[in-house]
């Protein structure tokens, strides 16, 4: 959640850099439903005892935050270079030109 980053930015005038890894969240969702026993909130309900629309609220609450890391990203508050956006997939293709990238 890179909206930790936005406080220590923001309160502690800490300059933060920040490679936000994002992924499509569908393969996320899988991977979090085989790997763990919850899906946003660690402590919470097990995952495979709730109901239908639970599991889907759970779903929907993973891929909303997504969406709003991704949109505290594109605000501006953090300066263009120190940030960057990278997905999963783009890393997976071509990791060489990715590391380079970083570096």
């Amino acid at each position: 959640n890179i909206s930790s980053y936005e406080e220590l930015q923001r309160n502690l005038n800490i300059p933060v850099k920040v490679i936000h890894l994002i992924r499509d969240p569908r393969p996320h969702i899988i991977s979090r439903e085989k790997s763990f026993d919850y899906m946003v909130d660690e402590g919470g309900p097990k995952y495979n005892q709730l109901s239908s629309e639970e599991k889907s609220e759970q779903r929907k609450k993973l891929c909303q935050r997504i969406l709003k890391n991704m949109k505290l990203g594109d605000s501006g508050f953090f300066l263009a270079e120190n940030y960057i956006r990278l997905s999963h997939e783009e890393m997976s293709v071509d990791p060489i030109k990715w590391a380079r990238r970083l570096l």
